[in-house]
């Protein structure tokens, strides 16, 4: 499974929002392991009934 997060900003505010867009990385990887250890219970589940 892919997830994306898109992070549009203007080119000149790009300097001013950088930390937005270091909270949408972080977010982008909790969701990341978040899936992976929750879609993995949930398929084993599933496989196993």
């Amino acid at each position: 499974m892919i997830l994306h997060f898109i992070f549009v900003v203007k080119e000149e505010d790009l300097e001013k929002r950088k930390p937005e867009f270091e909270y949408v990385k972080q977010m982008a990887n909790f969701y990341k392991v978040w899936i992976k250890k929750n879609l993995t219970k949930i398929l084993i589940y599933n496989a196993m009934n």
